[in-house]
């Protein structure tokens, strides 16, 4: 209980800085950054901002909208450092556009430094090589790295 309220104390010092990291209590141990990464799966490999945080081995990222023509079914985000990679794979329900329909629940997964899309929500891929597809509003997600 004392570590999670310590996380929790740590990330709300992060959250409340407008620059800089600000000096943190003992046990509090955190990184932060911004990164581009590259969209592909498209006709062009357009480029996001991803920025991110780490505070107690928990990650928060938060990536920019990104929305390009497809050519193919898969769809991927590279370029995730390295201190962003757990453990083990993570999953996630996001907000995606295929075939230029914006509404779709589809899943993230990271593995490694690569965060993989599906059309649906239990499985990669399977997107419409035409038509638009993407991250439409922006994603933020948030895991553990252990």
């Amino acid at each position: 209980m004392k570590r999670i309220f310590l996380s929790l104390v740590c990330l709300f010092l992060l959250i409340g800085t407008a620059s800089a990291i600000p000096p943190f209590p003992p046990g509090c141990s955190s990184l932060q950054n911004v990164s581009t990464l590259a969209l592909t799966g498209m006709t062009t490999n357009p480029n996001t901002t991803a920025r991110w945080v780490i505070v107690n081995n928990q990650v928060t990222i938060e990536i920019d909208a990104v929305v390009a023509t497809s050519n193919s079914t898969s769809m991927t985000l590279t370029g995730l450092p390295a201190a962003l990679t757990p453990a083990r794979n993570q999953y996630f329900q996001v907000l995606l556009e295929d075939n230029s329909v914006s509404t779709i629940i589809g899943l993230a997964q990271i593995s490694g430094t690569t965060i993989t899309f599906g059309k649906t929500a239990n499985s990669t891929g399977e997107f419409t090589s035409s038509g638009t597809k993407g991250i439409v509003l922006g994603i933020t997600l948030t895991y553990n790295l252990l």
